[in-house]
This record gives C-alpha cells, structure tokens and sequence, in this order.
C-alpha cells in the first residue's frame, strides 16, 4: 500500500498542533514567550533552585509613559518599540534564562541561577542601560525609552511562585514611584505601600463612578489690571478617610488604572458648569484654566466631548483655556494640529503649563498656537539668589513681548519674587502669595466681596524699586 500520502498529511497535522501550541504559549508581535508560559514555567524554576541550592531572580519590568507614545505616535510605533525592547532583552540576559511579555508593556525575566545579589543587580543595571539606548524604528523615528524595574529573589522574598510575582511588581512600583529609569529591590516596606496602592485605586475607582471630587480654584493675578484675570481649576479628592487627597497623589494613579479620561470628562464638566455660574454672577471677564493630559488631548471623540459640555452648560468657549505641558505639543506637532485648530474654532484657547521642563524648541513655539506659557515654578524658586534662573526668566518675558504670548510666572510665594517679576514685565502672576486654590463658593465670594484685586502689601512696588530690579535684571543677562 502507497501510505505517503497519509504521511505527509500526519506531518502537516503535527506541524499544525505545533503551531497552535506555541502561539497559545507565545506572544504574536514579540515572539517571547507569554504569560501562560511564565505563570507555567516559573514553579519549576523554583523547585530547580531548591534543589540546587542556588537563588533565583523574577524581575518585572515595565516600560515608562509608554501609553503616551501609543496615544501621540500611535500603535504601529508603539508595537515596534515593544518588538525593539524584546530583542534588547534576549540580548542582554544569559542564554539559559527566561524571557517573557506578559501584556501591554510589561515584561518578565527569570535570572534561574546566580550567588551573589550584586551579580543580578548587574544583570538588571545592564537591562536598563540597553533599554535607554535610542530606539531608530523602521519608519524612521527615534524613540528614547526608560524602564521601571522591580526584582525579588528566591528564597529570600518568597517561595512561591505567586509571591515571588507579587514582590516583584511591588519592587517595579516604588520604582515608578521613585521615577523613570529606576531599579528596585524588593523590601517589606514595599509589601505594604503595595497593599496601599491597591486600595487607594479601588478607592479611586469607586470615586470616579460616585463623581467624588471637587474642582478648586486658584486666582492668576494680571500686573496691567491689577486684579484676578483668570482662575486655575486644581481637582481634589475628598476621600472618606484621607479627607482632601491631592493631584500628585491621584492623577499618576489614575493615568496607571486607565480611569484619567473618566477622571478628566468629570473635572471638565464640572469646571465649565462653574465658569458659566461666574458668567452669571457678573464675572464674565474672568478665564477659567484647565489642565488637560495627553491621553484626553488625543482620546477618539475628544473634541465632540468638549462641544458637548459647552453646549450642555451654557459655557463661554472664549473663556476656556486648556493648559498643556511642552511635550504633548512638541512630540506630535502634525498630530496634534488637526485637535487644537477644531478646539480653537470652538473657541477654546491653549497655554503651556510648566514650560522649562520639557525639551522646549523656540523655532517650534513660534508656529504653535498658543496663547500663553507658564514659566515652571523651579525656576522662579531661585529668584532673586539665582542670577542663572533671573536670566532664564527674563528671557522668557521678552521673548513672550516679541510673540505676542502671555507670560505667566507660576509658585510665587515670596515678596522678593513678585517684585522681581513686576518689574521685569511678566504679564501674570500665580502663587500662594497672592491666593491659594479655593472651592468655588469661596472664590465667588472673594470676587463679589470687592477682593477681585491683590493685596495691596503684595502689589505694591515703587517705581524707584521696579526701577532698581530692571537694572539688576539687565546686568544679569
């Protein structure tokens, strides 16, 4: 009897289950193993080292602010950086160790033996160091990278697979937390914050749905004027047992559980129906600023949104600004023009919060529209000591007279500051020396009660002392 045929298709039904097997234990875009894989693999890495008496390394790590690069460059860029980063990785540990993706950005190596902590403390620097390495993609576009990465050992943190895990991704979070590009050791102080973590998220969660949170409001001080010209909105948390939790604690964990676009929708909504109950009261004149994240900027539908709430509110458009930082514009400066021009043909205005900090372009800022620049408040922290700081700053405030943008100096909180920045011209001027963030009952009530100008003990600059400050601003550029 003539089998060939029935070989040949025994072969291709092997090669067929062969196929199904490794792509239900692979990932499709790296080719790495996957998380089945890992959560398979890793108990028997661990009774290999029981038995052989030697430690055992689970290092996760996760890639920093990578969902801004999906969100500004978009998915195609971001499945080749996440390519880039696996072939970095089975390159940089040792032949015999485990590499895997476990989903989005998140990946895992198993160090299965070593002696000595310093050897996979080297093993995890020199992971770091390649990852910051400049990606160039296929289409031409140079990416720079960094990694948070968080390490626990056999036997010493855990001896079980799952504890092992959990350790690690506590390590990968405090070095988050810490900032990009960092390398963390597993400690029980991390076990904890952890656990913290992870309630204050539910928490989070839960408060985004119930619509838990405050819009408050902090007065930008106009030097032509004299008076409030426009108002910051400062989202709080009132938490049942924290009491007021701040933005720096809750917005960095909404941008990491996803919920930020929720958050975000919530605190719009809420400060345009505040800014046409101060167009009612007689304050029409007065901007409401509201800080937008790149993942708002660039969510599908964002614009409709805004018209939405605008309508829906009753909300004057030409009295909205949306603060955004440098990056978010210089990253995509093509991308982004489309959102901006049809935000602005609502009537919506753009400022640029923090500037200084980021990798700011004069030739760029010259073509984006914006209307305003916050100078970051790092740099009016060394006023008047620092004459490096003075130089920057007063060279901002002129460079804004020759575009035609507003320069507003943010974190005054000293006499000496706001007089330096009067007299070097600086348009607006925010800080706690003038007014702190409020409820909007509250500002109401301070705009009403005839405060709508500053102090006068702040205010007050001589002209023989603004004359003097010019003088020393002029020697030190």
């Amino acid at each position: 009897m003539d089998i060939s045929g029935r070989c040949a298709a025994e072969k291709q039904l092997i090669k067929a289950r062969d196929y199904l097997q490794h792509l239900a234990t692979h990932d499709e875009l790296t080719g790495l193993p996957n998380r089945r894989s890992f959560n398979e693999s890793l108990p028997n890495f661990i009774v290999s080292a029981r038995r052989g008496g030697y430690k055992l390394g689970v290092v996760m790590l996760d890639l920093d602010q990578f969902k801004g690069i999906n969100d500004t460059l978009g998915h195609d860029i971001g499945d080749e950086l996440l390519i880039g980063v696996a072939l970095r990785l089975t390159d940089t540990v040792k032949a015999g160790d485990f590499v895997a993706r476990l989903a989005g950005d998140e990946f895992v190596f198993v160090i299965k033996s070593f002696h000595r902590l310093v050897e996979l403390e080297a093993i995890c620097e020199k992971v770091r160091r390649a990852v910051a390495e400049p990606f160039v993609l296929g289409t031409g576009t140079e990416i720079r990278a960094s990694a948070s990465i968080g390490l626990s050992v056999y036997p010493t943190d855990g001896t079980g697979a799952q504890e092992m895990v959990k350790c690690a991704d506590a390590a990968m979070y405090q070095a988050k937390v810490s900032g990009a590009g960092c390398v963390k050791i597993f400690n029980q102080a991390m076990g904890r914050a952890q656990k913290q973590k992870i309630r204050l998220e539910q928490d989070l969660r839960s408060s985004v749905v119930d619509k838990k949170f405050e819009t408050w409001y902090q007065p930008i001080y106009q030097c032509s004027s004299n008076s409030y010209s426009s108002v910051e909105v400062l989202a709080r948390w009132r938490h049942p047992q924290r009491g007021i939790v701040h933005p720096e604690t809750f917005i960095p964990l909404a941008e990491d559980c996803g919920v930020i676009e929720s958050l975000g929708y919530l605190i719009l909504e809420k400060a345009f129906k505040q800014q046409h109950q101060l167009t009612e009261a007689g304050y029409e004149q007065v901007n409401v600023s509201i800080n937008i994240s790149p993942q708002q900027l660039f969510a599908a539908g964002f614009v409709d949104t805004v018209k939405s709430l605008l309508e829906r509110n009753q909300t004057v458009a030409k009295r909205i600004e949306f603060e955004v930082t440098e990056n978010t514009l210089f990253d995509q400066h093509k991308e982004i023009n489309s959102t901006i021009g049809r935000l602005q043909a609502l009537g919506i205005q753009f400022a640029i919060d923090d500037f200084g900090t980021g990798y700011s372009s004069f030739s760029r800022l010259a073509k984006l529209p914006i209307r305003k620049i916050k100078i970051d408040q790092t740099f009016i922290k060394g006023i008047p000591n620092n004459k490096k700081n003075l130089a920057i700053v007063k060279a901002l405030i002129t460079m804004g007279k020759d575009l035609g943008i507003c320069i507003v100096a943010e974190g005054v909180e000293t006499q000496e500051q706001f007089d330096y920045l009067y007299a070097a011209g600086c348009d607006e001027i925010q800080g706690f020396l003038l007014a702190g963030p409020m409820p909007i009952n509250t500002l109401v009530s301070v705009l009403s009660s005839g405060k709508r100008s500053a102090p006068a003990h702040v205010t007050r600059v001589s002209k023989q002392l603004a004359s003097a400050h010019i003088d020393a601003l002029k020697e030190t550029v």
